[in-house]
């Protein structure tokens, strides 16, 4: 960036000029960048300071900027002044002008810039108002209004169109739409629209001025269908996200921004990148080389902070189970105070400190005849810690035999966080009258604010579907057994291993995720992710 500035004196009602030149911006800058201002193309410009002191004055400031870009502007006044901003393109044509309350940011957002040249930005004043002001500006991104003190993005409703920040890519039909703003109170959500066609790919990125932020890919109508992940490279990113409508029209989706931590009153830039692609590796060497057509960049997951290991100590083992089963599938939660591990036929709780406080007990002899119902074939344990409800819970898988052609599944949920007050609430669950003749096996665990979720895969003589276990868990935290409640939903033959999440900061009515193979024994094995 260089500039020639002259210096109006204030006597002799000259204008003051200030020339600065934006220079040509290479397309190997096209790629995601770990800096917050050049990825994605885009460009902060402090353009520049001043003070109108009369009615009549007008300040200007040129610009040189190259063609097919988007520039915006904005002054910023201070005292009474009222400014009146505009920018004219070389051949002195008015590219935009706009005039604000005393006191009030004037903003021009996105206009096109066709023509390469020197354009000509003018600040002058309303209403016989006078005062200082600077003026801002951003190449190739819309500017959040709310950022500078100009309305409110903080809805659904209130999203920001992104299509004029449109930016098209060298690579085929690649563009790419961006928006620069700041984060707001960590309750509060920034909300920017914009569309894709049929099968069209998105990638989304997010970087903060200190790499923290939080981006979402919502529905049009509001529905969360991704979430961002950290990068090395920006604060989060989401890849890879396809259309998947077929009705030859437009789809608007949702980019939600909003803070986390100590990011609130921070600067950030948010790009779409349409109908490209963001790598998860950066194919730095001939045995990762890869087809480079139609891709951005790369993006590699942000290295966790190392975590210091508080206390161990050794748990059951294979002896401690009465098969002496190899290896003994190990599962383990953690309270506030206590620590539960479950094996293949045993259950042990400790205290923090690794002493044993029970245990180790055959699950037959944990859970209460009456749900055991005489059956001794107990396999697949599994246990967590409800941090929501502040209670474990322990389930295991049983039937007659290793031959059965049905197994069930025993619940148990404490009394409190405490475990050794008592699993007072038990219940067995009967895949059979759902999915009969199947065989429940490899149970996964989690939870939100409103259920505790059990996922199974279901056998014949081979992997038929999977079952989704799900319990109310109102009806197992008001000690009364006689009000459980639970529902048994069958997936279809295209789900394989589903998993559950464990939603620990989850509010009443929120959604839970799950991830699955698509397909079992490599038949359509893809990730995706699925919402409940």
């Amino acid at each position: 960036m260089r500039s020639v500035k002259r210096r109006w004196d204030g006597t002799d009602g000259n204008r003051y000029v200030r020339r600065l030149r934006s220079e040509c911006l290479e397309d190997r800058r096209l790629l995601v960048s770990d800096l917050l201002l050049s990825a994605g193309l885009v460009e902060r410009l402090s353009i520049g300071t001043g003070q109108v002191f009369t009615s009549t004055e007008i300040d200007s400031f040129k610009l040189t900027i190259q063609g097919g870009q988007t520039l915006s502007v904005w002054a910023k006044p201070s005292g009474s002044l009222s400014p009146v901003l505009s920018v004219t393109a070389p051949g002195g044509a008015t590219v935009g002008t706009t005039t604000a309350a005393a006191g009030t940011t004037a903003l021009l957002n996105s206009l096109s810039i066709t023509a390469a040249g020197e354009y000509t930005i003018r600040i002058g004043a309303a209403g016989g108002s006078t005062g200082s002001y600077s003026i801002l500006g951003a190449l190739n991104a819309i500017v959040e209004p709310e950022w500078v003190g100009l309305g409110s993005d903080n809805t659904v409703a209130a999203a920001i169109p992104l299509a004029a920040s449109s930016l098209s890519l060298s690579s085929g039909n690649v563009d790419r739409l961006a928006a620069i703003g700041g984060f707001d109170a960590s309750s509060a959500y920034d909300y920017f629209s914009f569309t894709l066609h049929d099968g069209q790919q998105a990638d989304i990125s997010l970087a903060g001025d200190s790499g923290a932020g939080r981006v979402e890919l919502l529905s049009g109508s509001g529905t969360v269908l991704a979430i961002g992940s950290a990068t090395g490279e920006v604060s989060q990113a989401i890849a890879s996200f396809r259309d998947t409508t077929i009705d030859g029209n437009a789809t608007t989706y949702l980019a939600r921004v909003h803070s986390t931590g100590g990011s609130v009153g921070e600067d950030y830039a948010l790009v779409v990148s349409r109908g490209g692609s963001l790598e998860s590796e950066p194919n730095d060497s001939r045995e990762l080389a890869g087809i480079t057509a139609g891709v951005l960049g790369a993006i590699t997951p942000r290295p966790v902070a190392g975590v210091t290991l508080s206390q161990d100590f050794a748990g059951m083992d294979s002896l401690d189970n009465s098969a002496n089963l190899e290896p003994p599938d190990t599962h383990v939660a953690v309270g506030p105070g206590h620590v539960i591990e479950v094996i293949n036929t045993a259950i042990a709780i400790y205290d923090k400190q690794g002493n044993v406080v029970s245990g180790p007990t055959p699950l037959t002899s944990f859970f209460n005849p009456t749900v055991v119902s005489g059956e001794t074939f107990d396999f697949d344990p599994v246990v967590a810690y409800d941090n929501l409800a502040g209670r474990f819970v322990v389930a295991v898988l049983i039937a007659g035999s290793a031959s059965s052609s049905e197994s069930d599944l025993l619940y148990a949920i404490s009394n409190s966080s405490d475990p050794t007050l008592g699993f007072s609430e038990q219940h067995r669950i009967d895949f059979g009258t759902v999915s009969p003749g199947l065989f429940a096996d490899y149970p996964k665990i989690g939870f939100n604010a409103d259920a505790h979720v059990f996922t199974l895969n279901m056998f014949g003589v081979f992997f038929n579907n999977v079952d989704v276990l799900v319990i109310d868990k109102s009806t197992v935290l008001d000690a009364n057994s006689s009000t459980f409640q639970s529902r048994i939903h069958r997936r279809g033959a295209d789900s394989f291993t589903l998993a559950v999440a464990s939603m620990h900061d989850a509010t009443p009515g929120g959604p839970l995720w799950f991830v699955e193979e698509s397909g079992d024994f490599g038949t359509l094995n893809s990730i995706r992710v699925v919402r409940m």
